[in-house]
C-alpha cells in the first residue's frame, strides 16, 4: 500500500512539473518593427504566468511617446506595484527597462510572438509563455 501511494505521488509530481503554458504552434516571431508598432504610444493590459504555467498575475503598461514606460504589476493575491521605467528605439531596436532589475535591454529576438490578435512573450530559447496580451 505504501509503495502504491509513493508511486501515485511520483506520477503526479512528474505530470505537474512540466505544465508550463506552451506557445501556440501557429504563433510567429514578431520583428522589431512589429514590436515597436504594437507597443509604442499604447496602453496594454496583459497576464503573466509562473513557471508552472498558471496565471501568476496581471499587468498594465503605458508606452508613452515621451519614453516613459509606466508599469503596474499585480501578483495574484498581492497589492499592485507601480514603476516608471524608460523605453526607446535605438538603431531600429526596441529597448526597454525591465520591471525587476530596471536594466535597459535592446532587441528581443525570438521572445515576442503573435498569433492572430494575441501577442506572447517567452524567455530566450523557450517556447513557454511568460506574458500574454492583445495586440
Amino acid at each position: 500500500m505504501m509503495k502504491q501511494i509513493f508511486l501515485l505521488a511520483a506520477v503526479c509530481a512528474i505530470s505537474t512539473a512540466s505544465i508550463a503554458k506552451d506557445l501556440p504552434a501557429s504563433a510567429k516571431p514578431m520583428t522589431e518593427a512589429e514590436r515597436i508598432e504594437v507597443l509604442s504610444g499604447n496602453k496594454i493590459e496583459g497576464i503573466f504566468y509562473g513557471k508552472n504555467g498558471k496565471k501568476a498575475g496581471d499587468w498594465i503598461v503605458e508606452w508613452n511617446d515621451n519614453g516613459d514606460k509606466i508599469a503596474v504589476v499585480t501578483v495574484t493575491g498581492k497589492k499592485p506595484a507601480k514603476k516608471t521605467l524608460k523605453w526607446e528605439v535605438k538603431d531600429g531596436q526596441l529597448c526597454e527597462q525591465g520591471f525587476r532589475d530596471e536594466t535597459m535591454v535592446c532587441g528581443h529576438a525570438n521572445t515576442y510572438f503573435k498569433d492572430g490578435n494575441t501577442c506572447f512573450t517567452t524567455m530566450k530559447d523557450s517556447k513557454f509563455i511568460t506574458n500574454e496580451f492583445p495586440c
